[in-house]
């Protein structure tokens, strides 16, 4: 790789075709070790922002690419990009390895996923990859190389003790082969000879900012056009409409678990029909204990302890 040219104290980044600054992209944003690293370019005037902190730069001459210097007099620090892959020296330390981080996994980073029989782990962070085999007797490790971005998801190709280590992250929903636990992404990783199949993501983001409309209690179609409504937000926040009456609640999810708190609603008079629904609903809902996503994700159940169900289908606010 290109050698390292000293230059004046401060923060210099020099940068190849295929950059920020030539493709016209606003952000790009790598990982260098325990360093993110985030290049704005806004109205033509660039800034860094290196581990969280906003330094000010100015583009300099070069001879190849796009270089850039610090105005702020903060540490010496300099950046090196050629498509994906980059170096960051920073205070004169030995440079360290960077590799952009696409825009499609820049909000799923940190990424775990966990499969079974027999159970493994995969931890991605911005930096690397941490694969546990063999019931956490065996552990994997490689520099996070850089996502390749396809129709149905992520793949990353790489190798580790000298053996190919391929991934890959679909967006399809996966359920757990042990617990049936919904997961929002199916991921797939060949270590070697080893296949392994199983599922990744957070459960919460099956649900966030999501909307959906009951149409079943019990097996029973909701009657009348005001069918009960559900709406998660951050935090675990839910809210809707039981059919009457609008309703607040806390909703949380432990592995095939789905429990919600105290539920609050207010106390409106409705016709005996709408309120027998409404009552059935809220019912459900307060006794809840696990959940499930059906048809591609647009079909969701909730069940509660006595074997209750509601099933309700996504819907637009």
């Amino acid at each position: 790789m290109r050698s390292v040219i000293p230059i004046l104290c401060g923060l210099v980044l020099y940068a190849w075709p295929a950059t920020a600054a030539e493709t016209g992209k606003a952000t790009a944003e790598f990982a260098c070790g325990p360093h993110h690293v985030v290049l704005t370019l806004r109205h033509g005037y660039p800034s860094l922002t290196l581990s969280g902190r906003k330094r000010q730069i100015e583009r300099q001459p070069a001879a190849s690419g796009v270089r850039y210097r610090s105005v702020d007099g903060g540490a010496a620090v300099r950046f090196w990009e050629k498509g994906p892959e980059a170096l960051l020296e920073i205070g004169g330390a030995e440079p360290v390895a960077c590799t952009r981080i696409e825009p499609g996994e820049a909000a799923m980073l940190p990424f775990k996923a966990r499969g079974n029989e027999p159970p493994w782990l995969l931890g991605i962070s911005a930096s690397g990859v941490t694969l546990l085999l063999d019931y956490g007797q065996t552990t994997v490790e490689a520099i996070k190389p850089p996502a390749i971005e396809g129709d149905d998801g992520l793949a990353y190709s790489t190798e580790a003790e000298g053996r190919p280590l391929n991934i890959r992250i679909s967006g399809d929903i996966c359920h757990d082969s042990m617990a049936g636990t919904p997961f929002p992404k199916t991921v797939e990783v060949a270590f070697g000879d080893r296949t392994l199949r199983g599922c990744g993501g957070e459960i919460w983001e099956l649900l966030n900012e999501s909307h959906w409309i009951v149409s079943t209690l019990n097996g029973h179609a909701v009657p009348g056009d005001r069918p009960p409504t559900l709406t998660f937000g951050a935090e675990g926040k839910l809210t809707g409409l039981g059919g009457c009456n609008s309703f607040f609640t806390i909703a949380t999810t432990d592995g095939p678990r789905f429990l919600t708190g105290p539920v609050a609603a207010t106390k409106r008079a409705c016709p005996t029909a709408l309120m027998a629904v409404e009552d059935a609903f809220l019912g459900i809902l307060d006794g809840a204990e696990s959940f499930d996503l059906r048809d591609g994700g647009g079909k969701l159940v909730i069940r509660d302890r006595a074997g209750s169900e509601l099933v309700a289908h996504r819907g637009k606010r």
